[in-house]
Parts: structure tokens; sequence; C-alpha cells
């Protein structure tokens, strides 16, 4: 879907409020819920990565 159709259909549900070019989330949980939002990919066990600067 196209970006601005999608920012007017959140618009249009009451789930974000745009007003000179800042944006708002009157309710996050409600916005959650619409994007069937999980938490738990944020805290995928991965191996740390070495970042030496000598390569």
């Amino acid at each position: 879907m196209h970006v601005n159709r999608t920012l007017q259909e959140l618009r249009r549900d009451g789930l974000i409020e745009l007003h000179a070019r800042r944006l708002a989330v009157p309710d996050l949980q409600a916005l959650m819920h619409a994007g069937t939002f999980n938490p738990n990919y944020l805290h995928i066990e991965r191996e740390p990565i070495d970042m030496d600067a000598n390569g």
C-alpha cells in the first residue's frame, strides 16, 4: 500500500495525528494492536559482533 494512503488510513482511524510536520500517537496500545505488533522479535538472541577498529 502507498505510504500516503497508509498514513491517511491511520489518521482516519485515530491512530496517529499529524500537525505541523509532527507525528503524535495518542494511543500507542491501539496502534500496536492495529499493526499486530509483537515485541518478542526485538529480543532475538544473537552472537556478539566484535567491532575491532584494526580490522
